[in-house]
Order: C-alpha cells, then sequence, then structure tokens
C-alpha cells in the first residue's frame, strides 16, 4: 500500500518533469521541418514551445502543494541554492491519469464544469429531493413519481409492504428528534471523483458518505475539500496536452480557476430555501397527531409536502457525447438489520453547522384555536418561510465492495454516477447497493455501460446489455420506478471540434 501511495505521489512529483519531455518531443518535431516548409506555417510555433514551458510549471506548483503532507516520501537534492527531488520512474498509465486528474477539476470544481454538473450531479439531486426532504418526513415516492405502477395487487402489497417498513423508519427518525439528535438521511456515493457531489448532497442537508478507491482522487479532494480557502483560489492549464481538434491554438492555453464556489463560506451559510406558508390543514393536522400520538387509526393522511424540484430541462448535453441512463431504484427489503461493521473514516470537518429554524411565519394570522379566519377584503399577501439546511459529509477510502461488504441497512440513498461499469463484476455491486439500503431506499443512477476492465485481457470483466442489468436489478429485490435515457458529456472540452 505504501509503494502504490509512493507510486501515484511520485507522478504528481515529477509531472513537470514528464511533461518538459513532451515538449522536447515537440519542440524536435517542428526543428526536424524543412525551413521552407516552417516559413509556411502562420502561427507561432516557437510562442507554443514557450507556452507550454510557463503553464505545465504553473500546473506543477499546483500539484505540489496536492502531495505537500508526503514529501517524506522523497529524497531532495541541492545544488547551489536549487533543491531537486530525486530521478522518479513513473509509470504511462499514471502520467496519463494525473493529467486526466486535471480535466476533472474541471468537471467538479470549475465554472466550465458548470454544464456538465447540471446534466449529472443535479439532476440525480433533483429525483433525489422527490423522495427525502432534509427539512421532514421522507416523501411518498407513490405521489412523487408518476411512472410507478399500482395496477395488480401485487404491486399494491408490495407498496403496503414498503410504506410499512418506511414508516418504521420515520419514526425511529422523529425518535432521535425528540432526545435532541440531529437525524440526517444518510446518503452514499461510491466513486466519488473529487468530492463535488458529496459536497452539494452535505450543502442540500444530507448526510453523504463518499467512497473512492483511486489515490489520485483521494488526495486531490482532500486538496480541494480541505485545503481552499476562497473561492477561485488557483490556477490550472488543463487542456495544454492535448492539440488534438483544437479550433484555435489559444484555446490550449485556457486558464481555468478552481474552486468555483468558496466552500466554507457555502458550508457556514447552509441552503436556503423558500417553502410554503403553514396551511390551516397542516396547523388542524399538527394538533390531532399530538393529541393523538398514541392511536396511529385516527391519524390524518398526512399532505404531500412541498419540494422544489425543476423539471429535468436544466441539464443541457453536447451533441456528440454518449448516452447514459438515469435509473431510479426502490430497495424493497422486509428484513430488518441493523450494522455493527465499522469502517476507517477519513473525515471531513468542514463544518458543524448547525441548522436554523424559521418556521413561525405563516399566514393564517395568530388564531390559537385553530379556526379557519375571516374573509376580509383586503388581498392577503402570500408569505413563505425560509429555513437553513447543512448536511454532513465524509469520504472513506477503499475499494466499494469491500468496505460495505459487511453493511446491512445503513444508507437511505445510494446515488451511482459514471460508477457500475468500473466493476469487475457489475452483479456484486447491486448485491451490495441492494444490502447496505434501509428498508424502502432509494438507488439512483447515471452513467454508462462503458465496462473499464473490457480490454484488460488479464482482468476479470462481465459485460452486460442493459436490459440483462435491468432484469437482475428486479430479480434482487429492487423495484424500478423511473428509466430515463439522456445525452452527456464526461471531462469533454467544449472548444474540441469533436465534442459538438
Amino acid at each position: 500500500e505504501y509503494k502504490h501511495l509512493k507510486d501515484v505521489c511520485s507522478a504528481f512529483a515529477n509531472y513537470h518533469v514528464d511533461s518538459l519531455r513532451d515538449i522536447a518531443r515537440m519542440d524536435r518535431d517542428f526543428l526536424c521541418m524543412k525551413e521552407t516548409t516552417r516559413s509556411l506555417l502562420s502561427f507561432n510555433w516557437k510562442q507554443r514551445i514557450e507556452n507550454l514551458k510557463q503553464f505545465s510549471q504553473a500546473n506543477y506548483l499546483m500539484l505540489l502543494r496536492i502531495i505537500g503532507d508526503y514529501s517524506y516520501m522523497f529524497e531532495f537534492k541541492s545544488y547551489g541554492q536549487t533543491v531537486y527531488i530525486e530521478p522518479l520512474p513513473v509509470e504511462f498509465k499514471n502520467v496519463s491519469k494525473l493529467r486526466h486528474t486535471l480535466r476533472l477539476f474541471v468537471r467538479e470544481w470549475a465554472k466550465e464544469g458548470q454544464e456538465e454538473r447540471e446534466n449529472c450531479h443535479f439532476r440525480m439531486l433533483r429525483e433525489l429531493r422527490k423522495y427525502y426532504d432534509p427539512y421532514g418526513k421522507r416523501k411518498n415516492s407513490s405521489n412523487s413519481d408518476e411512472s410507478s405502477n399500482s395496477d395488480n395487487s401485487n404491486n399494491t402489497s408490495n407498496s403496503n409492504d414498503k410504506q410499512r417498513d418506511c414508516k418504521e423508519s420515520e419514526k425511529s427518525r422523529e425518535s432521535e428528534l425528540k432526545k435532541g439528535k440531529k437525524p440526517l438521511y444518510k446518503v452514499l456515493v461510491p466513486g466519488a471523483g473529487l468530492g463535488r457531489l458529496v459536497f452539494e448532497l452535505c450543502r442540500h442537508g444530507f448526510s453523504a458518505q463518499g467512497n473512492e478507491f483511486s489515490y489520485f482522487m483521494l488526495l486531490s479532494s482532500n486538496f480541494i475539500l480541505n485545503n481552499t480557502s476562497c473561492k477561485e483560489e488557483f490556477s490550472i492549464y488543463p487542456y495544454i496536452h492535448n492539440f488534438n481538434n483544437l479550433y484555435q491554438e489559444k484555446d490550449a492555453f485556457r486558464e481555468v480557476k478552481i474552486p468555483d464556489v468558496d466552500l466554507l463560506e457555502e458550508l457556514r451559510k447552509g441552503l436556503t430555501e423558500e417553502r410554503p406558508p403553514v396551511s390551516v390543514e397542516e396547523k388542524l393536522e399538527a394538533v390531532v397527531s399530538e393529541r393523538n400520538s398514541n392511536d396511529e387509526s385516527i391519524k390524518p393522511e398526512r399532505n404531500k409536502e412541498y419540494c422544489n424540484d425543476n423539471d429535468d430541462n436544466n441539464g443541457k448535453s453536447n451533441n456528440n457525447s454518449n448516452s447514459n441512463n438515469v435509473n431510479i431504484y426502490v430497495h424493497i427489503n422486509n428484513n430488518s438489520c441493523n450494522s455493527n461493521s465499522n469502517n476507517t473514516n477519513i473525515n471531513i470537518d468542514k463544518s458543524k453547522v448547525e441548522s436554523t429554524n424559521n418556521s413561525n411565519t405563516n399566514t393564517t394570522g395568530n388564531n390559537s384555536n385553530n379556526e379557519l379566519p375571516k374573509k376580509t377584503g383586503a388581498k392577503r399577501k402570500s408569505s413563505r418561510t425560509t429555513r437553513k439546511v447543512s448536511g454532513e459529509m465524509s469520504m472513506v477510502a477503499g475499494e466499494f465492495t469491500e468496505v460495505y461488504q459487511k453493511h446491512h441497512n445503513h444508507f437511505e440513498a445510494v446515488l451511482t454516477s459514471y460508477f457500475i461499469d468500473t466493476a469487475h463484476n457489475i452483479i456484486n455491486y447491486m448485491e451490495i447497493i441492494h444490502r447496505i439500503l434501509k428498508p424502502g431506499g432509494v438507488w439512483i443512477n447515471f452513467g454508462p455501460l462503458l465496462y473499464h476492465y473490457s480490454e484488460m485481457h488479464e482482468e476479470t470483466s462481465i459485460e452486460l446489455p442493459w436490459e440483462e442489468v435491468k432484469s437482475l436489478i428486479l430479480k434482487l429485490g429492487f423495484e424500478l420506478l423511473k428509466e430515463e435515457l439522456h445525452e452527456a458529456s464526461y471531462c469533454c472540452d467544449p472548444k474540441s471540434s469533436d465534442e459538438g
């Protein structure tokens, strides 16, 4: 494990040397051209070489910050007043992964990646909010998704079982609230990458846990989440390693500033949202519920809760991108089992923000007897309440199937983004997701089936078509509530001619 971590850190530390090697090759190739041929070029190729040296140095200085805590792994040599790291052998695959990580910073933590995040992360968040409201009780999935089918008696029976399990979960949640605790809906994000989806879930009031196996991702996410102090603090140049399909020479040297938000400030202030005014019916319901808390049979049916969801039209897509499925599954499992497994968490102590509740404002006036207000000639203004909601987040390092093998009924939701096709055997992933979800829990998936190990002949790779995957999902005990097809892009360069 130490050797592997050092190999990854070596790729960071050796970035400038590897870049200079490529720059020297490019310089050599231009010099090999005939003088008469080079004179035909309208752009200044020597300036390209100088720009590459300058901007690779800028990338290098930022990457050194990421591995600053691991400098003890390397030997240093001094020549005069200059200190050098010992020569490091770095495999090409690690060089490639590091350059991909630079592109991933754009997708997750730059304003240039907003379009991709809208189409993926925020689409998943909107779907999650249809089922779980950080402000209060779990929402009724049958009301929030019109595609659920309950025409036959089997579906009705399953629906009743699911609602019963959900009520038991909510009773536990309300019990914790009465004890003064602050229970949050737990959401797992396997393959968390650089942590943006985990951060957004936390900002939206969930207890989010990210899981990541790659040290490239873990080191980079730790840096961005724990070591940035303001918005657009660092500049990177992620496109300097690719000159294919460019419209203009300057496109390769675009500056990208990260992060696009002030993380501490965002978590400190929480997420403030408008809430609808408290209706008379809701007040009456609350009174009746309080008086008859021990008699479930006479409790009125809870009104459908308000959710400020936008339709799935906010995300734009690139024309030449891969198609991806958004699949939402509700976990139906009547077996109750508590998780006693403990894993070492890499806690991200960004903020211990306490949520504030300003829910006293309403449009019914001070009517202590809960009577309907008298009509008047004046038009009553529609007031709204605002609340702040804050969550928690943590990161767990390790391979998904190993870390969560012994977890049972632990999370309310699992969000997988560009993840399930990274499995050696996708069935193992689905079995674990089914097991770690609580009764009535939700699995939301977004991503393709571009199996990661399909071209690695020495690795096991079970490659199944979507129809077979969907069949297995149902056999494992999930209920398929929604299936959609969307065009999406992943770490794409909008300035590239082959990406729309």
